[in-house]
This record gives C-alpha cells, sequence and structure tokens, in this order.
C-alpha cells in the first residue's frame, strides 16, 4: 500500500516561490530538532486532510506535547526514583493505566496510517501519566510515611511504554527515555512481548539525564 497526505500549507497559503512563504524543512530541523519537527508533521497535521504549517503553532505543540507533556512527565519519573529508591526501579506492581486498550488503540491508528490519532492516543497516556502523579502527590504520602513504591513502579514502567510507542515518531528521544531506563534499542524483543506489562524488572538503575526537550 501506498500511503498518500494532504497537501501542506503555510500560515493557511498553498506554498510557492513567487509567494515567498515556502517553509525549509532543513532550517526547521535545525532550530528545534529532527524529532520536534516530526512530531509536529506526524501529530498536529491531519493524515488525510490538507494541514497547515505556522511557527508560532510548532512552538505551541512544541511547548504542549514535548516540553511540557512528555520531557517533563519523563523527568519527573525519574527524579522520583532517585530521590525515592535510590534510584533504582521498585519491585512489580499491577497495571493501572490500562495498557492493553492503549495498545490496541495505537495499533488501529498505525493500521490505517492515521499518525495524527497515534500520536493522540500517546498524549493521552502522558496526561493520564501525569495526571496520576498529581492526584496521587507521592511526595506527601513520603512525608506521612506512606509506601509509594508499587505507584514508582508503575510510573516507571508506564514510561517505558510511552518510549516504545514514540519508538517509530520520535526515535532518537524515545531511545533517550529508554536508555534512562537502562534499556538498550538493540536488545528490544519483538513489540509483541515487549508490549507486556511488568518487562521492566526490578533493582535496573535508572538515570535522569538533561532535560529532553529544553523550554523554548
Amino acid at each position: 500500500q501506498v500511503f498518500i497526505h494532504g497537501f501542506i500549507t503555510a500560515e493557511g497559503k498553498k506554498m510557492s516561490k513567487s509567494e515567498g512563504n515556502v517553509v525549509d524543512p532543513q532550517t526547521i530541523v535545525k532550530k528545534y530538532g529532527a524529532d520536534a519537527t516530526r512530531y509536529y508533521l506526524l501529530g498536529a497535521l491531519p493524515a488525510y486532510e490538507d494541514g497547515d504549517f505556522s511557527v508560532s503553532r510548532f512552538e505551541e505543540f512544541y511547548t504542549a506535547h514535548l516540553a511540557n507533556g512528555v520531557g517533563n512527565l519523563t523527568s519527573r519519573i525519574l527524579a522520583m526514583i532517585e530521590k525515592y529508591n535510590g534510584g533504582a526501579v521498585p519491585k512489580e506492581s499491577k497495571d493501572i493505566f490500562d495498557l492493553s486498550k492503549f495498545w490496541k488503540n495505537y495499533d488501529k491508528a498505525f493500521k490505517e496510517y492515521k499518525f495524527d490519532d497515534a500520536v493522540k492516543v500517546i498524549q493521552n497516556l502522558v496526561t493520564k501519566c501525569d495526571e496520576k502523579i498529581s492526584i496521587e502527590k507521592p511526595w506527601e504520602k513520603v512525608k506521612k510515611g506512606e509506601d509509594i513504591l508499587p505507584l514508582l513502579y508503575q510510573l516507571s514502567e508506564c514510561l517505558r511504554h510511552i518510549a516504545l510507542s514514540l519508538l517509530p515518531i520520535i526515535p532518537s528521544s524515545a531511545e533517550k527515555i529508554l536508555k534512562s531506563l537502562n534499556i538498550e534499542v538493540s536488545s528490544l524483543k519483538p513489540l509483541a512481548v515487549e508490549k507486556k506489562w511488568s518487562n521492566l524488572k526490578r533493582g535496573v538503575i535508572v538515570n535522569k539525564g538533561e532535560a529532553l526537550f529544553p523550554r523554548l
């Protein structure tokens, strides 16, 4: 099968030399990075209809979904594991994010070449994960002497699934997330195996590293 996407306009107008509104992808990649550019083209533009590019929309999308989304969530989870469990992944606990449904929706979007839907499915999981942290407030539970290790495992394993799902979309950044969880891409098994819950093992040492998507 051959997938053919719609036209990409610039600020609502067809790109043309006479208009002088041609967007040079290399310029965008040089300024924001290849992954950020890929994420916008796949996630912010409809797969089958015409889509529009503008710097302001690009930067809004980058800030909302990469800097404040995937990037911030990754930092939060890894920082909590380092602070509250010495940087080691806790023992396995149950799936609270309904990952089987997540992968079902993700696979469906890819089979239909609806890349924007695939990105939305990922963004929904990122939001769900973020909201869980805000609701549970693990930093307050620690002060009360409550056990937050099951939650830390659930969050770190969810992050692994997010990274797996991002591999075909933003490969370099997804690989960095996996590396921060001490997982090498070259060692990954087929996706059918990797997308099972609790593949992240107890005692694995995580590494927070630098911010994935620096704020603009």
